[in-house]
């Protein structure tokens, strides 16, 4: 039976009995069979409204006899059963189950996208994912979970913008700027002398990357060759973008990518979306000690 990945969140009413019921009540399902939990983690919210209690964020690792989109009706209804509504995109939820892999499988359609889009670059889901699963393969980077987070921890904090139109680029640049400066982060245009600064967890470079850019980093010799993040202004694609390295060969870009179908996904959008992903790489979660479900 095929392996399934789940990522739980929760920040209202009793956030704690929620993931325990709805652990429990996902392990007595028929033909589902839980081969780990993680720690629980206390998040700090990204994106949606200001205000958001922390969240506990969790992930649990089944074998189930349920199709991807079977299995993902059944996380639906549970969250109904347990109160989840729909209101807030991003919003405060008595409970969020997100189906984040399902074995190797690719899926891309309005009712279910595989892998999870945002997966790569959120700590909140990495972080408890690999507590149980860190050698399970993302399928469209090619890299185990633990790479992945090894990759957040170990690359500059530097983010690079390609597609869509140059000045459509910059207007979302700008405005991630001015959103970012509240949490304390600046971002900076990169440049030869500030690639340094990318080593503070408070300064983030970012690049301006036309659609025919074939390196990542500031012209010159001294180069960051892939970003933490790399963000694209196109519809999303089931194929990852390709970048040249110095023997001219073309590889794919294999790190964490945040699509955006710009300028069908609103300007205000896009920009929540960028924001966004930077807190989420930039918040490190803080496991729950004594938790009840702990260790199970």
């Amino acid at each position: 039976m095929p392996k399934s990945l789940i990522g739980l969140g929760a920040n209202l009413q009793h956030p704690e009995k929620t993931i325990i019921d709805a652990v429990q009540r996902l392990g007595s399902l028929p033909d589902v069979k839980v081969f780990g939990l993680s720690r629980v983690y206390e998040t700090t919210p990204v994106g949606g409204p200001p205000g958001q209690n922390i969240f506990l964020n969790a992930a649990i690792l089944i074998e189930s006899a349920y199709e991807a989109s079977e299995l993902l009706a059944v996380l639906q209804q549970l969250e109904t059963a347990l109160g989840r509504t729909r209101d807030i995109r991003w919003g405060p939820r008595v409970i969020d189950l997100d189906l984040l892999l399902y074995d190797n499988l690719v899926n891309n359609s309005a009712k279910l996208i595989l892998p999870h889009p945002r997966m790569t670059f959120r700590r909140f889901v990495l972080h408890p994912s690999c507590d149980i699963a860190p050698d399970m393969v993302h399928p469209t980077t090619g890299l185990a979970l633990e790479k992945l987070l090894n990759h957040l921890n170990e690359t500059p904090n530097y983010i690079v913008f390609r597609g869509g139109t140059e000045k459509e680029r910059t207007i979302i640049m700008k405005a991630a700027r001015r959103e970012l400066l509240p949490h304390d982060i600046e971002l900076k245009g990169i440049s030869e002398s500030n690639i340094q600064s990318a080593l503070d967890s408070k300064t983030w470079l970012m690049d301006d990357c036309s659609e025919d850019c074939d390196t990542f980093g500031p012209k010159g010799e001294a180069k960051i060759q892939a970003p933490k993040l790399l963000v694209s202004l196109d519809p999303l694609t089931l194929e990852p973008p390709v970048r040249k390295i110095e023997n001219e060969h073309q590889v794919k870009f294999s790190g964490p990518h945040l699509q955006i179908g710009y300028p069908e996904f609103t300007q205000t959008a896009a920009v929540d979306e960028v924001v966004a992903a930077i807190l989420a790489m930039s918040l490190i979660p803080v496991p729950v000690s004594n938790f009840p479900l702990q260790g199970s």
